[in-house]
């Protein structure tokens, strides 16, 4: 693998949020983080194989540009940005802003870190990676309400004692996976609950 050049776009102590570029999805491992279980047992990826090819086609439809990062951006694209340690300078994860609804103010939030790394104080790194992004939907974007769902009892209550989430419902057996339906937990932070953390 090449090595890579990353640029920051919001820096942390243990970890910074790159901007990614085409390079990294060229370059990097990133299209294999879906290629294996252990990384996707929890979400609707997985069922077909990944490449660096249909990567690079994600990339260029979906995640939006360093040049329009200032822009407003429309309700098909996402602010993804790569999570990557300052220890080593390695990409082990993406945390993303998606669905941007303008007239209520409101996005989702999503991450994943690939788990066949072996990275030290993984939930740290996991908890400033979120951390980072939560507080520039809120304090940047001026977004008013974050919104995600976990497809675990106890991802939920992780998500409701880390940053502040409220459960607001319940999709029954909603997602397959492992072989059978499982339920999903919709979750909900808003920026006055945010800001009083």
């Amino acid at each position: 693998m090449k090595k890579i050049k990353f640029e920051p776009f919001l820096e942390g102590q243990k970890v910074d949020l790159v901007i990614l570029n085409k390079n990294i999805a060229k370059n990097s491992d990133w299209y294999s983080w879906f290629n294996h279980k252990r990384n996707t047992e929890l979400l609707q990826l997985g069922a077909f194989p990944n490449s660096r090819e249909k990567q690079l086609e994600y990339f260029n439809s979906h995640v939006v540009k360093k040049n329009n990062l200032k822009k407003k951006i429309s309700d098909n694209m996402k602010i993804q940005l790569g999570i990557v340690t300052k220890e080593n300078n390695q990409l082990i994860g993406m945390v993303t802003l998606l669905n941007f609804d303008y007239f209520n103010r409101c996005c989702g939030i999503s991450l994943i870190m690939d788990l066949r790394k072996k990275i030290p104080n993984r939930l740290e790194i996991f908890k400033e990676s979120q951390d980072m992004i939560i507080d520039h939907a809120f304090n940047k974007m001026n977004f008013r309400r974050i919104y995600t769902t976990a497809f675990s009892d106890n991802l939920c209550k992780l998500t409701e004692r880390l940053w502040g989430f409220k459960r607001e419902g319940t999709l029954r057996e909603h997602q397959f996976s492992n072989g059978k339906y499982v339920d999903s937990y919709l979750l909900g932070l808003l920026r006055s609950e945010w800001n009083k953390k």
